[in-house]
């Protein structure tokens, strides 16, 4: 079944309702180029003529070029929609994870807190410098799930870019590893 056998049986399958049979009196199909996804046929593109029948080369070339920029073009569009349902499903990931990861991490600084606060006068030296990095750490750890938070935020509020002073940052990761440089030397 073509255009031209029952226009308006396609016209109304299609819901092209923009061209009326009528329109469609005297034209004849020229060229029938295909669009594929997948190497599925997804649509047909038709042109037609009223006038000479004839195909030339240079009308195979403009429908072929037509044709496969209409393929690339659903292409990309498949490929953009992939992207936006992997980036939402790992926001929604990073999401799940930072909040189930606040909870213990409080918790544990807490009663490191509570073990600092009632019983620092008790433990020997070095147990209360280990609690002091377990404190640091996990308030590093917080930093880091806060972060996360932001992160999976980032695609609802947009970014906000800041200046940051680099030289803070590379000190505050060497006292992070001072702990594990001073009890591992090179």
């Amino acid at each position: 079944l073509t255009l031209f056998e029952a226009p308006q049986k396609l016209l109304d399958e299609f819901g092209i309702t923009n061209i009326t049979t009528s329109q469609l009196e005297g034209f004849r199909p020229f060229i029938i180029a295909p669009i594929l996804r997948d190497s599925n046929l997804l649509a047909v593109m038709v042109a037609i003529t009223n006038g000479d029948p004839s195909v030339h080369e240079h009308d195979v070339e403009v429908a072929t070029t037509l044709s496969n920029q209409a393929q690339n073009a659903i292409s990309k569009a498949d490929l953009f929609q992939k992207s936006i349902r992997n980036a939402d499903e790992l926001e929604s990931f990073v999401y799940t994870v930072s909040h189930e990861l606040k909870t213990p991490i409080l918790t544990v600084q807490s009663f490191a807190s509570l073990l600092k606060d009632e019983y620092s006068q008790i433990f020997p030296a070095n147990a209360s410098k280990y609690l002091d990095r377990i404190i640091i750490n996990l308030s590093q750890m917080q930093n880091l799930v806060m972060d996360l938070l932001d992160l999976s935020r980032i695609g609802r509020d947009g970014i906000e870019l800041a200046e940051c002073n680099s030289a803070e940052l590379v000190d505050a990761a060497i006292e992070s590893l001072a702990g594990l440089l001073q009890e591992y030397p090179t």
